[in-house]
């Protein structure tokens, strides 16, 4: 096994992504880092917004943080959607456009998932006339996010710089997801159970916004066969 692997071979572009996120993610733990009031924050299901930001620093890390979850995400599923992507990634700071459109691809996969988790919470807020609970759910929902972003990180500097195979990574990736999932469930069934039409209404939201287009996932990259 060689010492350095192709992909971080000579790529200072990659190495440089991965430790200005590691800086980012620890200012953001710091004392009175944004990190650690949004931690807090999620034992919090009565308020929408966070009224305890005045001693919170590095606030403006906020997008960075955010956009943490999805980047790495979708760098952690090009690893293992593209056999050749070691290859691929060797040459990240020349980008061919059709390489680029792959990333893109894959960072989108995650996005697209939390916008379409907004929109129907939006939609169901608009359409049952309004409930604050909406919000903080998906406060809590965007907070997840910001948090499994570490570990997405952490699994695609081991995945680039170890002998990790795309099994390993597929499970443990498939993992962090479905944590962030199970988050957002878990606290919508707080907020939201309220008796035995709620419950079939979750039930119904479940089956055709979690399990249905996670089956679909799961098949398309390859763990279903």
């Amino acid at each position: 096994m060689q010492l350095i692997p192709a992909e971080l071979e000579n790529n200072s572009l990659l190495v440089g992504l991965i430790l200005f996120y590691a800086i980012i993610d620890m200012l953001a733990w710091s004392r009175n880092g944004i990190l650690r009031k949004e931690l807090l924050a999620y034992k919090d299901i009565h308020n929408k917004r966070m009224f305890n930001m005045r001693r919170t620093r590095f606030t403006r890390l906020r997008p960075l943080l955010f956009s943490q979850y999805y980047l790495f995400f979708g760098l952690c599923l090009f690893t293992v959607a593209f056999p050749n992507s070691g290859d691929l990634l060797r040459f990240l700071p020349q980008l061919t456009t059709d390489t680029a459109i792959k990333l893109a691809m894959c960072i989108a996969v995650p996005l697209l998932w939390y916008m379409l988790h907004c929109f129907f919470q939006k939609w169901g807020n608009f359409i049952f006339g309004g409930d604050e609970r909406t919000d903080i759910l998906l406060r809590i929902y965007k907070t997840s996010h910001m948090l499994a972003g570490q570990f997405v990180l952490l699994l695609f500097t081991v995945t680039v710089i170890a002998d990790f195979g795309p099994v390993m990574t597929t499970i443990l990736l498939i993992g962090i997801f479905i944590i962030t999932q199970l988050v957002f469930i878990l606290y919508g069934f707080r907020l939201f159970l309220r008796g035995f039409w709620s419950l079939c209404l979750i039930f119904v939201y479940l089956c055709a916004l979690e399990i249905a287009p996670l089956a679909v996932f799961l098949v398309r990259i390859g763990v279903g066969k």
